[in-house]
């Protein structure tokens, strides 16, 4: 692994030969990264591994036409020919007037979290839940358990004279698995955290107790017995990946410059109902999988998406806002908070008459015009402000843009797992097929 003056060392060279290769703009990425991890079979800790990994990536603009490049081989006797095929990449490009590098010179160093992990810490940890979960949760079966720290170090500079830092240091914990009961199983169920004290037990993260609990109880499930309109409580799992598909087909890069978003011009306009706030947050403490700079140059800040039920921003790269002619956003989404609402989880299900405690989402990519079907799994039926069961996996259709107007509740609680932290939302006008 290179130290920090090798790597600065490095950059500098990438920088100058590229200079003198005649490209008119330029950037390269030097990453290091430090992999701990702990896997587990057959319920019981079976593997402790460190990996290193370092990787580079170079960007060129020549004559408006742009070359990329990226490897993991990084001595210097290679350097010549990476520059070599990045500039053969430009050159054989077509040209586009909105390439370019980063234009507002920077020069900012970052650190966060926890370098050097606590191996002993994060073996006790693992052990302790693997215990824990078969004494509490005896019909789980796990497919896969982990509790990984990585540490990473980046470093970007451009030919603007940018220069910016990273180093960050995070724990993280996966399971995933099914519950089983002689014959009969649940569907395959996760659940996991990025963290940065290993101390705090794994059970308490991010509702997994409550995911363990949840998938026991979905191993004898009960079909909803009709196609109708339901009322679906969307979990903070589940809430986080509606986003994701919330912010790529409305939202993102893509679509807005091929123009088939139908937000395209409703930038302080209405979009959801007027409870709704969410903010991309990559620089709050509670994202601990957040990020100091964009890929392309920027020093990230935390923005809103949606404010009281108005679109304030889209998530635009440098390159998309050239594009399209609108702003480039405060950074590149994700890490998504959401202001959590004045009511209570459980008083959220006594109010629904017929609905869905929605976990998980299976399907495809929504359409252009945000319909969206698939499979609602891992979810429970809930009948005149009651759980009566689990469900077994239902089709449901719905309108992603239509959901975020139809939100009728908020829960007062929200859950983090370091990447999110999110509440329960009701929805309406969801329709659940049935037999």
């Amino acid at each position: 692994m290179m130290n920090q003056a090798e790597k600065e060392q490095l950059s500098q060279q990438i920088l100058e030969k590229l200079k003198a290769a005649g490209a008119d703009e330029y950037e390269c990425t030097v990453t290091n990264s430090t992999l701990t991890e702990f896997s587990c079979a057959s319920d019981r800790i079976s593997m402790i591994r460190t990996s290193f990994n370092e990787g580079l990536s170079i960007k060129v603009v020549k004559d408006q036409k742009k070359g990329v490049f990226s490897t993991n081989v990084l001595d210097e006797s290679n350097l010549d020919a990476a520059i070599e095929t990045v500039m053969q990449s430009a050159a054989s490009a077509t040209p586009d007037e909105a390439n370019g590098v980063c234009d507002e010179p920077a020069q900012q160093s970052f650190e966060c979290g926890v370098f050097e992990p606590d191996k002993q810490s994060l073996y006790t940890n693992l052990d302790h839940f693997i215990q824990q979960t078969k004494q509490d949760y005896p019909h789980i079966s796990f497919d896969s358990i982990s509790a990984d720290h990585l540490f990473t170090d980046v470093l970007y500079q451009n030919s603007n004279g940018t220069r910016l830092q990273s180093k960050r240091g995070l724990y993280s914990f996966n399971a995933m698995f099914m519950g089983i009961e002689e014959k009969n199983t649940s569907s395959f169920n996760s659940a996991g955290a990025v963290f940065t004290d290993p101390n705090v037990p794994f059970m308490q993260m991010a509702g997994t107790a409550q995911i363990l609990d949840q998938t026991q109880r979905q191993i004898h499930t009960i079909n909803p017995g009709k196609t109708a309109t339901a009322d679906i409580i969307v979990s903070p799992q589940c809430m986080d990946d509606l986003l994701e598909l919330v912010e790529g087909n409305f939202l993102s890069d893509n679509v807005l410059i091929n123009g088939t978003s139908l937000f395209r011009d409703k930038i302080n306009q209405p979009v959801a109902a007027p409870q709704v706030t969410i903010w991309c947050r990559p620089r709050s403490e509670q994202i601990v999988d957040g990020y100091f700079f964009t890929s392309d140059g920027y020093v990230a800040e935390d923005m809103p998406l949606i404010e009281n039920g108005i679109l304030k921003n889209f998530t635009l790269s440098r390159y998309g806002a050239k594009r399209t002619g609108l702003q480039r956003s405060k950074n590149y989404g994700g890490c998504y908070v959401m202001q959590p609402g004045q009511t209570d989880l459980e008083e959220m299900i006594q109010s629904t008459s017929y609905g869905i405690l929605l976990n998980r989402i299976s399907g495809g990519s929504p359409g252009v015009d945000g319909d969206l079907s698939g499979v609602m799994k891992n979810s429970f039926l809930i009948e005149n402000g009651k759980i009566t069961g689990a469900l077994s996996e239902t089709m449901f259709s719905a309108n992603l843009a239509q959901m975020l107007q139809n939100v009728r509740q908020i829960s007062k609680q929200t859950l983090c797992d370091g990447c999110f932290v999110l509440p329960w939302v009701k929805i309406g006008g969801i329709t659940v097929s049935g037999k």
